[in-house]
């Protein structure tokens, strides 16, 4: 049997072992969140500086946007007089009598490759090479 101090002694070193871990766990954990938190203002700064560089990012982009925009409209507000004018013309042309005989006419007119002749090999005739 073992002495009766020694016994009552055993859970009390537990309990105090436990403990003693237990604080300097807590302790650890502690400094640990103190550290993240000395570090929260500069990153509050680096996310608040990135939220205002995409700020300044999406105003340029609507301001693009807007600029193209305005330039289609310019664009369409250009090009409705000469769409509504060759219109007219078609019409014009289709109304003319022997549009055909037209059609033909501005096919022969335009610039047609002229076939090229054979070079010569150089040494004969009329080749090229020749002086």
């Amino acid at each position: 049997m073992s002495a009766p101090g020694r016994d009552s002694e055993r859970p009390s070193d537990l309990a105090d072992l436990i403990s003693g871990r237990l604080l300097l766990r807590a302790l650890d954990d502690m400094h640990e969140v103190a550290q993240a938190a000395k570090e929260l203002p500069a990153m509050i700064e680096q996310l608040s500086q990135a939220v205002e560089a995409t700020r300044e990012v999406v105003a340029l982009a609507n301001a693009a946007i807007d600029r193209a925009n305005a330039s289609a409209e310019l664009l369409g507000q250009m090009t409705e007089p000469i769409l509504g004018a060759a219109g007219q013309l078609a019409r014009l042309l289709d109304r003319l009598p022997g549009r055909s005989s037209l059609s033909q006419l501005s096919a022969a007119l335009q610039p047609q490759a002229q076939p090229r002749a054979p070079a010569s090999p150089p040494g004969e005739a009329g080749g090229e090479g020749q002086s």
